[in-house]
């Protein structure tokens, strides 16, 4: 089962086409939680990038190609973000 972190997680990379550079994810999924989160899902600390996130970094599927995302959505019943949701 996954928890609401990895849903947050899949769902951003499946609406961004199932695979992006760490860097532009970090920024991505801060700006995402910023704007649309009453609660973070994640801390960010100030790094050398810009905002970066231990725990999602942790949590990050690696090299994660986009039917792989697609599959785990739709097996853990989560809907895609849409691109109006960024």
């Amino acid at each position: 089962m996954l928890s609401d972190r990895q849903r947050l997680i899949l769902s951003l990379l499946d609406s961004l086409g199932g695979s992006i550079a760490p860097t532009d994810f970090q920024k991505l999924l801060f700006l995402y939680s910023a704007e649309w989160e009453q609660k973070q899902s994640y801390e960010f600390v100030p790094y050398k990038f810009g905002c970066f996130s231990f725990t999602c970094y942790e949590a990050q599927p690696c090299q994660c190609h986009r039917h792989c995302v697609a599959e785990a959505l739709e097996t853990a019943g989560i809907p895609a973000l849409t691109p109006q949701h960024l």
